[in-house]
């Protein structure tokens, strides 16, 4: 399965983070959310959450064939 990750970090816009992580999702690829610390919840503008699932500084940067930077301060 092709890997994908999207980084995540408080006040991320929403669109630009749940739009392609259910896109990504629906083609086939494992969506992995990534952010300064791993199990933390982030709220985005509208107050919606994510829990990360890794920390960027455990994270390979050579596992995911996509990477997307949501607006906001991922």
């Amino acid at each position: 399965m092709k890997q994908a990750y999207i980084l995540v970090e408080d006040i991320y816009e929403d669109m630009e983070f749940w739009y392609p992580y259910y896109r990504l999702q629906e083609a086939g690829f494992n969506v992995t959310v990534v952010a300064p610390e791993k199990g933390k919840t982030y709220t985005s503008k509208h107050g919606y959450p994510a829990v990360s699932e890794i920390a960027a500084a455990k994270a390979n940067p050579k596992t995911p064939a996509v990477l997307i930077v949501p607006g906001g301060y991922a």
